[in-house]
């Protein structure tokens, strides 16, 4: 479904420990603007009707239907910014508005079909 880098997926690992004990988890969202931009959330949240969960890296995702075509083969990763502050980041090959971080340019390869 989505891919996690090992530097998010160590920052989202700090930020389960404030939630330990209840019955959370991290939930990733999306959504398609009119122009085709794709807006991104994440937050922690409880399992809904219709939602999928998946185990990624031993984080439990929650993605709704909704969401789940936007996000599908997205990366989330952890990234630093101008002036040295750090982020959650997209990078996702379906959102033509996103590129790649200097890199990383190989997520956005496509892979070629074998005929």
């Amino acid at each position: 479904m989505i891919n996690i880098t090992p530097a998010a997926l160590a920052q989202i690992k700090k930020a389960e420990q404030e939630y330990e004990g209840e019955d959370l988890h991290l939930r990733v969202a999306a959504k398609q603007h009119e122009n085709g931009d794709i807006e991104y959330g994440m937050g922690y949240d409880q399992l809904r009707d219709k939602d999928q969960i998946f185990s990624i890296s031993g984080v439990e995702v929650l993605i709704s239907k909704s969401s789940s075509d936007l996000v599908r083969g997205a990366t989330l990763d952890f990234i630093e910014v101008e002036g040295g502050d750090r982020q959650f980041a997209f990078i996702n090959p379906n959102d033509a508005a996103h590129k790649p971080p200097e890199g990383m340019e190989y997520l956005f390869e496509k892979e070629e079909s074998e005929d």
